[in-house]
């Protein structure tokens, strides 16, 4: 009697896996596509960061250059 018991256990305890997989298995795949989704925007947003810095940087080095550039065109003497 205990074996139909041990046996009926165990084919409950899977039964109840397979129901709480089917209830839970969509709600998982939505919550893997959000942390995909999350993951790409976290990916933009350091490529969006790396973007800024890069741009500041090229104007900063392009004022640099026309300051210079003023600079040698005020050298220059008078009469050129």
């Amino acid at each position: 009697m205990q074996e139909f018991s041990a046996k009926w256990r165990e084919k409950w305890e899977f039964l109840q896996m397979c129901r709480n997989f089917s209830v839970f298995q969509p709600l998982v795949c939505i919550m893997l596509q959000k942390d995909a989704q999350l993951q790409e925007f976290t990916d933009f947003g350091l490529n969006q960061v790396q973007k800024d810095a890069y741009l500041q940087e090229y104007f900063a080095r392009r004022g640099e250059r026309r300051q210079e550039a003023r600079l040698s065109v005020a050298d220059l003497p008078a009469g050129c």
